[in-house]
C-alpha cells in the first residue's frame, strides 16, 4: 500500500512540472514572463529568456524530484539520471532564487 502512495505522489508532482513547464512556454510566446523585467534598454527576447532562466527552475525540479521519488521503478537509465538532475536543478533553483532576491529588488 504505501509503494501505490509513493508511486501516486511522485506522478502527481511529475505532472505538475509538467503542467508548470507548459504554462511557462505558454507565457513565454505571449510575454507574459518578462513582464516584470521590461527594461528599455534591453530587448524583449532578452528579457524574456531571462525570465524563462529564473522561472524554469521550480518546474524542472519538481519534475526530477519526482523521478527521485520513483527511481526504484525507473529503468537502469533513468534512475542513474534522478539524482543528479536533482541536485542540479536545486542548484539551479537555488541560483535563480538567490537572484531574484538579491538583483531583482
Amino acid at each position: 500500500m504505501p509503494r501505490i502512495i509513493v508511486r501516486l505522489i511522485a506522478n502527481v508532482a511529475i505532472l505538475v512540472g509538467i503542467y508548470l513547464i507548459a504554462k511557462m512556454i505558454y507565457g513565454a510566446v505571449n510575454g507574459f514572463p518578462a513582464a516584470p523585467f521590461v527594461n528599455e534598454s534591453q530587448g524583449f527576447v532578452s528579457n524574456t529568456l531571462f525570465a524563462l532562466a529564473l522561472g524554469l527552475p521550480v518546474p524542472v525540479h519538481v519534475i526530477s524530484v519526482g523521478l527521485l521519488l520513483q527511481r526504484r521503478w525507473l529503468s537502469p537509465s533513468w534512475a542513474r539520471i534522478a539524482f543528479p538532475a536533482a541536485v542540479i536543478s536545486g542548484g539551479w533553483l537555488g541560483v535563480a532564487l538567490l537572484t531574484k532576491i538579491f538583483l531583482l529588488q
